[in-house]
């Protein structure tokens, strides 16, 4: 392999990058390879521990089966074959097609960003191409090239056995890259402020080799191994992607190379930021009897201070409202206590505008509008209970999915009330609206005639629907909700798929009680993407075919759906089942669980 001494960073370096540690990058060992031979300062680090282990567990899941229906196979093919098409130039200069270089990730895909107080930013990545390290070599050999024909430097250098070459711009005053092939395995990245950082990615190469196993690595930080320690779920299948962050040492590394950062920094601590310790989010795809397991934990320390206390989440119920129907595609209900949260508030917002700022320029607003006292009325009549639901609303149009929210109050009395004080201090605004045995209140604002057509023009309505105040945007749905309320029997809560994401939540929750609880049906969400993004009459596909080049993949869909390339709606919906989340809020931070239910085909 031979490169020249001097060059620059073109494009085609970015994208071989690029290309190497994003490929695949939404699939993934609880501790990768990579995490070993990191430096312990990684701040940030995104991990696919196998990529042929994650593609099979893909082809498995609900989009997996999906893509690979014979019905979708022909629409499927039009697109592959114009990415194909607009690959040809890059083929031409690297030698490499879109298939080959797609299929070069055969083991571990992972990205390190490291960053300390005392360390300037240094992305690091490791790719495990197996059989294919040809063709990363092809790809390395280019970007030497074209460096050198630009104008830049290309130093050449042995770290152990391994070829180590420092690439730099031709114009660019710090950044320095650094690229080493050993065997399959390829480790590099990018010095952000200059060759003296290029160590951090020589250490990682004599880590992988062992000649540097004194150092500490990632896999030993304290952070990293208690994110690793709370995957609760994911881990009982394989893990097919890993992302952990620690926010504020990144920020450190700015610091190093931006003095200016150091005001942003003085800040944090104020506002009690200084206590989030580190995010980390882990996913599976081959948990038995279920589709995909995603976790998210933000650990905070403890005590929480400032904007990380704001929540004053508590635990409860997750049943639905009697009143949701089961027509919804997405409901989620949280508990919070609401005076506390309001009083912490009104700590933070005081801290940066003075004494009882809260009160006079929020709260005494409110007050003089609703005739109310919002902290002494309002608040304490609540149960802390909030829900937020989603609905289309038909024909299906661009902006069909219409919200509701829901506030429980601990009587009806109390719902009511509220509802009525709201009516009577909107003046003329709302309008109340018989409907069977109940009532709503309806805006009585017009469509205006600039308002587009085609488009639902949102209406706001308010309820008392028992101990609970009702809003939404849509009239259609407030009437569902009011002839759900008389009929139990289509409530979300007698639904057989609710019933069984409350099982699995159950099951995740064990002994904990969340306090949050959400449910989906992604099947409603592919209909109305379908109806309102995908008709050969809809707005969104015109567009693109206007500005879409003629051999663009824009314009391949575009045909391929106009030619009848894409099978009916239903033909996609049957591979999904309904999907669920928990949030549980514990003395280490806040934990949330989504989980997709696999349906069973014939």
């Amino acid at each position: 392999m031979h490169c020249g001494k001097s060059g620059a960073i073109g494009k085609w370096a970015v994208l071989f990058f690029l290309g190497c540690a994003l490929h695949r990058a939404a699939w993934g060992q609880p501790v990768p390879y990579a995490a070993k031979i990191f430096p312990q300062d990684t701040a940030a680090f995104v991990s696919i521990p196998n990529i042929a282990n994650a593609k099979t567990a893909f082809l498995q899941s609900a989009v997996g089966r999906m893509v690979s229906d014979p019905e979708l196979r022909p629409f499927v093919a039009d697109v592959w074959a114009a990415l194909v098409k607009g690959s040809e130039e890059f083929e031409k200069q690297t030698g490499v097609s879109l298939e080959a270089l797609l299929a070069i990730p055969q083991g571990e895909v992972s990205v390190g960003f490291v960053s300390s107080s005392t360390q300037n930013w240094v992305l690091l990545v490791y790719l495990d191409s197996g059989q294919n390290a040809e063709t990363v070599s092809k790809l390395v050999d280019f970007v030497c090239h074209r460096t050198a024909t630009d104008g830049g430097k290309v130093r050449v250098e042995q770290v152990e056995d391994v070829t180590f070459r420092a690439i730099t711009p031709p114009r660019e005053e710090k950044a320095v890259l650094g690229v080493a092939l050993d065997g399959s395995r390829f480790i590099g990245g990018i010095a952000f402020s200059g060759e003296s950082d290029l160590q951090v990615i020589r250490d990682v190469i004599r880590r992988a080799k062992g000649s540097a196993a004194g150092s500490a690595t990632l896999a030993e930080q304290k952070k990293f191994q208690q994110f690793l320690s709370n995957i609760r779920y994911a881990k009982q299948g394989q893990i097919h992607g890993l992302v952990f962050a620690d926010p504020l040492q990144i920020l450190e590394g700015l610091k190093t190379m931006n003095p200016g950062a150091a005001v942003t920094l003085a800040i944090l601590p104020v506002l009690g930021l200084d206590g989030l310790n580190s995010i980390g989010a882990a996913m599976s795809l081959d948990v038995a009897g279920w589709d995909s397991i995603r976790e998210l934990h933000i650990f905070l320390d403890n005590p929480r201070r400032g904007v990380l206390d704001i929540p004053a989440f508590k635990k409860g119920d997750g049943t639905p409202e009697f009143f949701i129907p089961d027509s919804v595609m997405q409901y989620v209900t949280v508990y919070v206590d609401l005076p506390v949260t309001v009083e912490r508030i009104s700590k933070i917002y005081d801290g940066f505008r003075g004494e009882g700022a809260f009160q006079r320029q929020v709260l005494d607003q409110i007050n003089r509008r609703l005739q109310l006292d919002v902290v002494q009325d309002i608040l304490p009549a609540t149960t802390g209970r909030i829900t937020l639901a989603q609905w289309i609303e038909r024909p299906i149009r661009l902006n069909s999915v219409v919200g509701g929210f829901v506030l429980e109050m601990k009587d009806e009395e109390n719902a009511a009330k509220l509802v009525e004080t709201i009516a009577q201090s909107s003046g003329q605004a709302l309008e109340k609206k018989e409907f069977g045995q109940r009532s709503y209140y309806i805006s009585t604002r017009n469509r205006p005639e600039s308002f587009p057509e085609g488009m639902r023009y949102p209406i706001p309505c308010l309820a008392a629907i028992g101990p609970y105040v009702v809003s939404t945007d849509s009239p259609a749905f407030m009437e569902q909700m009011l002839i759900t309320a008389d009929s139990p029997e289509k409530s979300l809560t007698d639904s057989l798929e609710y019933k069984l994401v409350r099982g699995r939540i159950k099951a995740l929750a064990g002994t904990e009680s969340p306090s949050l609880f959400t449910f989906s049906r992604p099947e409603s969400t592919i209909e109305m993407w379908y109806e309102a993004y995908l008709s050969n009459d809809s707005p969104v596909l015109r567009a693109i075919e206007i500005d879409a080049p003629k051999e663009s993949v824009g314009t391949a869909i575009i045909q391929a759906i106009k030619g009848g390339k894409l099978p009916p709606v239903d033909v996609l919906k049957r591979y999904f089942a309904p999907q669920g989340g928990l949030l549980i809020d514990d003395a280490t931070g806040l934990h949330l669980v989504f989980f997709a239910l696999r349906k069973k085909l014939p």
